[in-house]
């Protein structure tokens, strides 16, 4: 079986987790950067997320556009955010 590969740009994004503001009660976070909101697919990695609210985080992934234009982030890996004042080509 050949695997599809995924055209959708790898990006890094530094950024704080918070909690979706959602009014169908669904549970989610999306990473709040400087300059944008990425909500985040609830896939394995994405769950694990749930646990990260206010904390600061180096989040690596793909990102799509939904139906409404809203920026969804599969992200596939992270940690805690290490502070560098230099970071560059990420995007805060």
């Amino acid at each position: 079986m050949t695997r599809k590969k995924d055209s959708r740009e790898k990006i890094t994004l530094i950024g704080f987790v918070d909690p979706l503001d959602d009014d169908d009660d669904n549970t989610g976070v999306k990473i709040s950067t400087d300059n944008d909101e990425y909500i985040v697919e609830m896939n394995l990695t994405g769950k694990k997320l749930l646990n990260m609210i206010d904390e600061e985080i180096r989040a690596t992934g793909r990102v799509s556009l939904d139906s409404n234009g809203a920026k969804i982030f599969d992200v596939t890996n992270f940690d805690y955010a290490p502070y560098d004042e230099n970071d560059e080509g990420v995007e805060e």
